[in-house]
């Protein structure tokens, strides 16, 4: 492994240099809200207030359903530093103190009325959290629903990655 020519120097410090921009690319990848991380959706299926719903989903999301529970939880990065997820919960509390300044209409004919928020992360390397806060009405249901995403730098409108997600919630039919 000579390197005393000027061409062995540049090649070593271009490989050096591409590999930075590869490593850098695929970390940045990892930081963006979930539906950017890409491929395509997977129908997965779901059981909230003894009821069951399917929703498009990355396939590598993990679905944390109880039977008989009140809420799921979707992770979207299982085990990554910088996480992303959402969470259900039924009913909603009416007696919640929030008021909502944003409201999405959903294609399968729900909406969804919410804020945004950033918070700072004091503790560990993940950066500032955007927050999502609200309520999910649904097919004559209401529910509460959050979604958190996690990055440096992060800010308030990541956290509407989700509401993509929701355009493909469904119920299951028994036939």
């Amino acid at each position: 492994m000579a390197l005393s020519g000027g061409r062995g120097v540049v090649w070593v410090i271009g490989g050096a240099a591409v590999l930075a921009v590869a490593a850098f690319s695929a970390f940045w990848a990892l930081q963006r809200p979930p539906e950017e991380i890409g491929g395509p959706l997977t129908s997965r299926e779901f059981t909230l207030g003894g009821e069951s719903f399917s929703i498009g989903l990355p396939e590598s999301a993990k679905v944390s359903d109880t039977p008989g529970a009140s809420f799921v939880w979707i992770e979207m990065r299982p085990g990554h530093r910088t996480p992303a997820s959402i969470w259900l919960e039924a009913p909603y509390d009416e007696s919640q103190p929030f008021t909502f300044d944003r409201r999405r209409d959903l294609d399968g004919g729900g909406a969804v009325e919410y804020r945004v928020s950033v918070n700072e992360v004091e503790v560990g390397s993940g950066g500032a959290e955007a927050n999502l806060d609200g309520r999910l009405s649904f097919d004559g249901r209401t529910w509460s629903v959050a979604c958190v995403t996690q990055r440096e730098g992060a800010v308030a409108e990541e956290a509407e990655w989700c509401l993509k997600l929701l355009e493909s919630l469904s119920q299951l039919r028994e036939e």
